[in-house]
């Protein structure tokens, strides 16, 4: 690396000595770049590389790593990142490194040294020790914690539940579509260790509509999409989200590798459920079919919302009355049958009284899609008629 030191030094000596027009001609510019750090893991690296646009250097053929003064890997495909009036900056994603390992970064350049009316002199490429960051060190064998940070975007919390997204700050991160490849777990401790914590598991389904006992997970690509249900209202809660990702390092599709057991990195990973009865609007529309002991009922949700699919757990409860006030109030549920997202519900309410005026509100589950996937779930929610409740009559009996 010797070679380097001296070359750049000679270089940037040349650069500053002063010139006159009887001189030959005018030296322009100087030599100067400099590396960043973007991200290391065991096997690659990627680092930013940038230049004045006002300097001798005409840009960046490639990186250079050495590591114990052999040269071990070079790369000469980078992407522009930023290229304004004043700076140019080149991203190079080196791969194929070997773990917990020191590598020197150099920099191979196409300078040019002083211009006359003729044109521009050159070199093709010369040999530069960067300033900023000229060395690093690759993570030990199954540190991704520098690829592995992310950020949670909160859809909505209600009471008892939480729906969010996971995203990966690092854009090469993906999901895998593997049975169980995420688990996310959560519960009322930071570090987790409480008797209250729970976990669920990535099942492979991409399906909003298919929920486990406590919750959700579904594959957003580029990010992870939770719900967690079932939840103490009122109450501050974390998680944590461990699984094995897709990691591509470089462009090439054929190194794209999948990283295992990584637990990502995310700063903003607590919410507080709310407290108090929910609110979600009125019915939208109802209707019956009468009969003389019983009623088909017909309920539309409030406006953007839909009923809850089967696999929430829940009944719908129809509490009905002969007295507004509901004094005499009987309830009857029902499992609701459908695997998916439906705005109305059909249920036959059995048992009544002939020729009589009932009251009623219903008690459901609901979801509201909004503002994206997973859906916000509201939990056993009351909703009623626009007058406070809904109201059938049953037919008066013949016999």
């Amino acid at each position: 690396m010797k070679y380097i030191k001296y070359l750049f030094l000679a270089l940037v000596a040349a650069v500053m000595l002063p010139s006159c027009a009887d001189e030959g001609p005018e030296q322009v510019g100087s030599l100067e770049c400099s590396a960043a750090i973007v991200s290391v893991t065991p096997t690659s690296a990627t680092i930013d590389v940038t230049y004045p646009t006002a300097s001798m250097i005409d840009g960046i053929s490639g990186v250079i790593l050495t590591s114990n003064y052999e040269e071990t890997y070079s790369v000469y495909t980078g992407e522009t990142i930023m290229d304004d009036e004043y700076y140019i900056t080149r991203r190079y994603i080196i791969t194929n490194l070997t773990p917990d390992t020191e590598y020197q970064i150099s920099v191979d350049v196409e300078v040019h040294k002083y211009e006359t009316d003729w044109g521009t002199y050159e070199y093709s490429h010369l040999t530069l020790v960067p300033s900023g960051d000229s060395k690093f060190t690759t993570k030990a064998e199954g540190d991704y914690s520098d690829i592995a940070r992310a950020h949670t975007e909160y859809l909505g919390i209600t009471n008892t539940t939480a729906s969010f997204q996971v995203f990966f700050d690092d854009e090469t991160m993906m999901m895998l579509s593997d049975y169980g490849s995420v688990s996310v777990k959560y519960g009322t401790t930071p570090d987790l260790s409480g008797s209250d914590t729970r976990e669920i598991i990535y099942d492979g389904y991409n399906n909003n509509n298919y929920f486990q006992e406590d919750g959700l997970i579904m594959n957003g690509e580029n990010h992870i999409e939770i719900c967690l249900i079932n939840l103490k209202e009122d109450t501050k809660y974390y998680f944590s989200v461990t699984g094995n990702f897709r990691y591509r390092p470089s462009t090439d599709w054929y190194d794209e590798v999948t990283i295992e057991n990584v637990t990502l990195v995310i700063p903003d990973n607590s919410f507080t459920t709310t407290s108090g009865e929910q609110y979600i609007g009125k019915f939208t529309y109802a209707s019956y079919t009468a009969y003389d002991t019983s009623v088909s009922l017909s309920v539309s949700a409030p406006s953007s919302y839909e009923f809850a699919p089967a696999s929430l757990g829940y009944d719908i409860h129809v509490v009905y009355s002969t007295s507004p006030d509901f004094s005499d109030a009987v309830d009857y549920s029902r499992r609701w049958d459908y695997d998916y997202f439906n705005n109305s519900l059909y249920c036959e309410i059995p048992n009544l009284t002939p020729g009589t005026t009932y009251y009623y509100y219903i008690i459901a589950s609901f979801v509201n899609t909004e503002r994206g996937y997973p859906a916000v779930v509201y939990q056993n929610v009351k909703v009623e008629g626009a007058d406070g409740y809904g109201t059938f009559t049953t037919q008066s009996s013949y016999y």
